[in-house]
């Protein structure tokens, strides 16, 4: 008894199918290797007659695609080591699936931080980097002597 794969060898029908098959498995276990750090911006749609389908989030990532389109192919087929290659890339623009609501657990709501949990974030991130308070304010974290916000006032008051 044959195997799936030579029985859709041997089936012309199928032969295509099981190449395109191949050829997109192949290129999905190694994206990363074939895209660096562009495969977080590009998601694979499908591989048919040789051509691989891409989905690009920015069209700023699909114009660098198309300029390196020789260079991403080459490296693909020389990869595949096989006669099956690919001989162009397909882009089309989408939207990425991730959504900030996804990133709940636990059904708890992300709440928007308030302007003062924000100034004291920003405060002590500073603090950290061994800046010192205001000296005409004391609420503001600062590399100089007076903050922005003091050093805004003053020059306001004095016009």
């Amino acid at each position: 008894m044959d195997n799936l794969s030579q029985l859709f060898e041997k089936d012309k029908s199928l032969k295509q199918f099981y190449i395109n098959n191949h050829v997109q498995s192949y290129v999905k276990t190694n994206f990363d290797l074939f895209f660096g750090k562009l495969a977080k911006e590009l998601h694979l749609l499908f591989v048919k007659d040789q051509i691989l389908y891409l989905e690009a989030y920015n069209p700023m990532w699909m114009t660098e695609i198309s300029f390196f389109e020789k260079e991403i192919l080459k490296k693909i087929n020389k990869e595949l080591k096989r006669k099956e290659k690919i001989l162009k890339i397909k882009l089309s623009l989408g939207k990425k699936t991730k959504s900030f609501t996804n990133l709940k657990s636990n059904k708890e709501e992300i709440k928007p931080l308030s302007f003062e949990e924000k100034i004291k974030i920003e405060n002590d991130k500073r603090k950290q980097k061994g800046e010192v308070l205001c000296s005409r304010c004391n609420d503001v974290y600062t590399a100089d002597d007076i903050c922005v916000f003091c050093n805004a006032e003053g020059s306001y008051n004095k016009q």
